[in-house]
């Protein structure tokens, strides 16, 4: 997502131009609420110690889900808006996000391991 090369072939592309709105297939769960996002819950929900916090998790959530919706229902009309470069723009940024909270999620998850093993080694 952060590089600027085309993942589709012409001839794809042409065939995708010809098919029917195919914008909800079975891929389309997987992608919006699958193991991705089950794991930033579960990472999330680690943290919570206090009602506060599950309170904070439920509502981003709620808030992320209503988002989705929108983006979803507006989708069309914002990648026309946008044309290819902005849509190009956007989908680099939005790489760049997903692989700082994938680092974030590596990098404190090796902290924790360590953390756990350096105790039991030195004893």
């Amino acid at each position: 997502m952060i590089t600027a090369r085309q993942r589709l072939t012409s001839q794809e592309h042409k065939e995708a131009i010809d098919k029917e709105d195919v914008s909800f297939t079975p891929m389309a769960v997987p992608m919006v609420s699958g193991p991705g996002a089950i794991g930033v819950v579960i990472g999330f929900s680690t943290r919570a110690s206090q009602w506060v916090d599950y309170l904070g998790c439920l509502i981003g959530i709620a808030l992320l889900g209503i988002l989705l919706y929108l983006c979803l229902a507006l989708g069309e009309p914002l990648i026309e808006k946008l044309g290819s470069t902005g849509m190009g723009a956007l989908n680099r940024i939005l790489g760049f996000l997903i692989l700082a909270s994938a680092v974030q999620l590596i990098a404190e998850g090796t902290v924790d391991i360590f953390k756990a093993t350096v105790p039991n080694l030195l004893r």
